[in-house]
């Protein structure tokens, strides 16, 4: 039997497709581990100390992540996907400060 060429050959190029939601994730997985050379467990440890907080006082509120450690930064440049943005939400006090 001959070697099954498929249509990249002919240049013809079609998106993946995925039984699942899981079958795609998996595949999200492996490149991310390829890229990197670290484990999932180890990538989703580091990313899971990534967090949103939300602020409110006097002033009014704010929506912000964490600071990005240093590894948490070479995983983004590496992966490269953008680093989530620090302020994702702000509104002020309707209310006027004291002086």
């Amino acid at each position: 039997m001959g070697e099954y060429v498929g249509d990249w050959a002919q240049g013809q190029h079609h998106q993946p497709e995925f039984d699942s939601v899981e079958g795609a994730l998996g595949l999200l997985i492996r490149v991310a581990e390829k890229r990197t050379q670290q484990t999932w467990p180890r990538i989703r440890r580091e990313l899971q100390r990534l967090v949103l907080v939300d602020l409110s006082g006097p002033a009014g509120q704010v929506s912000q992540t964490s600071k990005p450690t240093p590894a948490e930064t070479q995983l983004f440049e590496t992966l490269q996907v953008p680093a989530p943005i620090r302020v994702r939400a702000a509104s002020s006090s309707s209310q006027p400060e004291a002086a």
